[in-house]
């Protein structure tokens, strides 16, 4: 009887070591997932701390500081070669007809403080989108300030300049150099051509195309040429 109870009291010993061995581990995966669970709460709690504390980046856009001289004329020396009037010379006057055949004079339509002219043919590619931008960007807005446009056709029969005129919208004075007897006193070849003048007919600034660069060049000379006045 004596061996039996020590066996029975071994094996119940042993029974109740396993069971307490066996149930160890899962409070401790409990435990560990829990310490889990804290520790990335934490981190988001962190992340989410940094963000709200992180100063917010001011992202402006760059301003193109305001022309100080008017655009240096640039040229090729092939282009150069066809320019009998360049900056400096005054733009010979003249009297020239408009689209109805009335004659009028360079110098009776020029503005008090600046003018521009723009030598041009009713065929050319840019003919419509120059004369719109003219009319927009300097005749309409540079009238009060002194500023005027005058257009020379050349070569151009009245009634298809009028069509382009009509097109583009411009309502600037578009005189008519039918033979080409005024363009051939600033320049052997090449058009468009256009000429900043100040009040006395000088050429303050010209280009020999017309392009985003001479409407942004042309734009820049004008501001410029008008703190000077």
């Amino acid at each position: 009887m004596t061996l039996r109870l020590r066996c029975v009291s071994a094996l119940a010993w042993m029974l109740a070591l396993a069971v307490v061995l066996g149930c160890h581990p899962e409070p401790e995966k409990k435990k560990l997932k829990i310490d889990r669970e804290k520790s990335s709460a934490m981190r988001k709690s962190t992340n989410a701390q940094r963000s709200v504390d992180k100063p917010a980046v001011k992202i402006e856009a760059a301003r193109e500081a305001a022309p100080t001289a008017i655009p240096a004329v640039t040229l090729s020396n092939e282009l150069l070669a066809t320019c009998l009037v360049k900056v400096g010379d005054r733009l010979p006057d003249a009297e020239l007809p408009d689209t109805t055949g009335k004659r009028q004079s360079l110098s009776g339509v020029a503005g008090p403080k600046l003018t521009v002219v723009f030598v041009w043919e009713a065929d050319g590619e840019y003919a419509v989108s120059a004369l719109e931008d003219l009319d927009a960007d300097v005749a309409k807005p540079y009238l009060d300030k002194g500023v005027r446009v005058i257009g020379i056709d050349l070569r151009d029969a009245a009634d298809t300049v009028k069509g382009v005129v009509q097109q583009a919208g411009a309502g600037f004075p578009i005189l008519l150099d039918s033979d080409g007897a005024y363009f051939a006193q600033i320049a052997t070849d090449k058009v468009p051509r256009t000429y900043l003048l100040d009040a006395q007919g000088k050429v303050l600034w010209f280009d020999v195309e017309y392009s985003r660069g001479t409407r942004r060049d042309l734009l820049a000379a004008i501001e410029v040429a008008l703190t000077k006045n």
